[in-house]
């Protein structure tokens, strides 16, 4: 791939340029980058290409973590980078024959700063820091990379990587849950259990077996449903609400637009002689707003006939929609399929308790509340 002189030489090129002009001729940096874009096999442009040149020669522009997740979009595959940040997972190196023939290793590590955390792939002869001893977990780390999409969101492949110190005692903060963003990965949390799912068994694609568990924790900050697979999902069994847990080496990612936990193979859940507080908070009808979860207790003063539909699937559901109100208005309320049948045990003028509700906009743009898969309801007087 050859560059025109005027191509390359864009103000932001030159200004990475200057902080190299007393090693390299403009030429012999033309003619760097050039080649550098050429190993990249595209997947990098002449700004990251002359980025990776500046990190070879200890010139670098250190990042933040966080910068490099809320910045990231696909066509940024490739872009260089240099962050400094503390090691705090390690997975295990694995071996794989190249497609020469030759043979090849790769591990995955986390690092995180004050603004994030993010996944980083060591290749080849950089796995020889974690073999040896120098890279472990609470090492303080610089590494020069260059980033790209991977399974759950950008990751930093390392070219360079430079240990820093290193941090003893090291162990992973606790977060809130208020602070699990989507994305974020091995997330550490301790949380009051508040629900308790049925253990259910699958087949997956390759023909094994597999297993797969829910729960609801919450905090001082709010509640979280976290998914637990294979064998963390039967340590449900040894758990009771009430319970107060620690979750250690979690990933977060959404949804349904909600933001959920999940403990893999790499994760962990424990319970723990602690009293973790939470407490639920109880909306006002009159504050309930679009696009949201919520809890409300109102008296029921109407329901619908129920109404049957056929999915796209050729199932078929069911719907019933009520109305409730408190001391600060009414609301229309959905409830679908299996909730449908709470109707047979109502009255007019009952006191119901209704948890994690979705609202939105229905009919009339009035705003409804929506009772799904991972919601509850209560009754609370008759």
């Amino acid at each position: 791939m050859v560059l025109k002189m005027d191509e390359l030489l864009t103000d932001e090129i030159i200004e990475i340029y200057k902080g190299l002009e007393d090693k390299l001729s403009l030429k012999e940096f033309k003619s760097r980058v050039e080649e550098k874009i050429e190993e990249m096999g595209g997947f990098c442009d002449t700004r990251s290409a002359s980025l990776l040149i500046a990190q070879e020669f200890g010139v670098t522009k250190s990042t933040t973590i966080g910068q490099i997740i809320d910045g990231w979009s696909e066509e940024k595959n490739g872009t260089a980078v240099s962050v400094e940040g503390q090691v705090i997972r390690i997975d295990t190196i694995k071996e794989f024959e190249k497609y020469d023939g030759s043979p090849g290793r790769v591990a995955n590590i986390l690092i995180s700063d004050d603004t994030g955390t993010i996944r980083t792939v060591l290749w080849d002869k950089l796995t020889d820091l974690i073999q040896d001893g120098g890279l472990r977990l609470g090492t303080i780390i610089n590494l020069n990379g260059h980033v790209k999409e991977g399974y759950r969101g950008p990751e930093i492949t390392a070219e360079q990587v430079e240990i820093v110190r290193h941090e003893p005692g090291f162990e992973p903060r606790n977060i809130t849950i208020k602070e699990i963003k989507d994305g974020m990965d091995a997330i550490s949390v301790v949380g009051r259990v508040l629900e308790i799912g049925d253990v259910r068994t699958f087949s997956r694609k390759n023909g094994t077996v597999g297993k797969v568990g829910t729960i609801m924790i919450g905090d001082i900050t709010g509640k979280i449903r976290v998914t637990l697979w294979d064998d963390r999902a039967l340590d449900i069994e040894s758990l009771a609400v009430g319970n107060s847990v620690r979750i250690s080496n979690a990933y977060a990612k959404k949804r349904y637009n909600v933001v959920e936990l999940y403990v893999g193979s790499h994760g962990q859940i424990e319970p723990i002689d602690e009293d973790v507080p939470y407490e639920e908070k109880i909306t006002p009808i009159r504050d309930i707003r679009p696009d949201g979860f919520y809890n409300v207790i109102g008296d029921l003063i109407g329901i619908e006939p129920v109404h049957e539909f056929m999915r796209k699937d050729g199932s078929q559901g069911r719907v019933v929609k009520i109305r409730i109100v408190d001391a600060t208005g009414k609301i229309n309320v959905s409830l679908w399929n299996e909730h449908v049948d709470f109707t047979k045990e109502l009255d007019l003028g009952q006191t119901i308790k209704i948890t994690d509700a979705f609202a939105k906009v229905g009919f009339n743009n009035e705003i409804d509340l929506s009772v799904g898969w991972r919601s509850n309801l209560e009754l609370l007087k008759k």
